[in-house]
């Protein structure tokens, strides 16, 4: 009876760690093709919001600090969300996504962003990347925000000019709204690469419920687990024994 109970007991510790495994598996392939949705989406949106490149607010000041951001949005933020997309291709579709041991925060990530040495397909780097384009694209969005609501104020002020106003206006408002799903995409992203960096750094752990997976003939379940590891598993890391005790099946 007492060993009847301890099998049992046993059984449903494993079926519970192998239920959380499957779950982050099953997360892991949604967020990969939401990441190359969110992709596809940002590229078509730049190159829509380039249509409006020269529609800004009338009151808007020539300061440096406009200058900057201009050449951000018209510039940096379109061949980010190209190379972005390229990577996210890149790495669903040959499976080269990795991790870096020498990016750990978002100022590392500035670091090499700045010195030119973030390497193609490395969620660690996209991350932070995709989190510092966000927060610039916040800052710009709420810059012309800004602008928008005094020529709003100075359109109720000329009813003479209303419909040519109003006209304008509403690109500008499209335009801002544009750059806030922007922003909201970006920090979309930058969750999806997380998670991504966040599954890779358990590798060891899903190769080693694939093997059990395997061992039990469980075939099927056993490739949808393949999948989402890279095609090069040699590269792993696992911050503990007690961990891979804990969680693997």
């Amino acid at each position: 009876m007492k060993e009847n109970l301890i099998t049992s007991d046993t059984n449903n510790d494993e079926n519970m760690r192998e239920n959380i495994l499957f779950k982050d598996v099953k997360k892991m392939r949604c967020i990969k093709y939401l990441n190359l949705f969110f992709s596809i989406f940002r590229a078509v949106l730049e190159l829509y919001l380039f249509t409006y490149f020269t529609i800004f607010p009338y009151s808007i000041d020539g300061s440096f600090f406009l200058i900057i951001l201009l050449i951000y949005s018209s510039l940096f933020l379109p061949i980010f969300s190209l190379l972005n997309l390229k990577d996210v291709v890149s790495g669903i579709f040959t499976g080269n996504f990795h991790i870096s041991k020498n990016v750990e925060n978002i100022f590392d990530c500035i670091g090499y962003n700045c010195c030119g040495n973030c390497c193609t397909n490395n969620v660690t780097s996209s991350t932070y990347s995709n989190l510092i384009y966000s927060l610039l694209t916040f800052i710009w969005s709420f810059y012309l925000l800004y602008f928008f609501l005094k020529d709003y104020n100075l359109y109720l002020q000329y009813s003479q000019k209303k419909v040519f106003l109003n006209n304008y206006l509403k690109k500008v408002l499209l335009k801002i709204i544009l750059y806030f799903i922007d922003s909201f995409s970006l920090l979309l992203q930058s969750y999806f690469f997380y998670f991504h960096d966040y599954f890779l750094r358990k590798g060891q752990i899903y190769i080693e419920f694939y093997k059990r997976l395997i061992i039990k003939n469980r075939e099927e379940d056993a490739e949808l687990v393949r999948k989402q590891l890279p095609r090069n598993i040699k590269d792993f890391t696992i911050h503990s024994e007690q961990e891979m005790q804990n969680i693997a099946v």
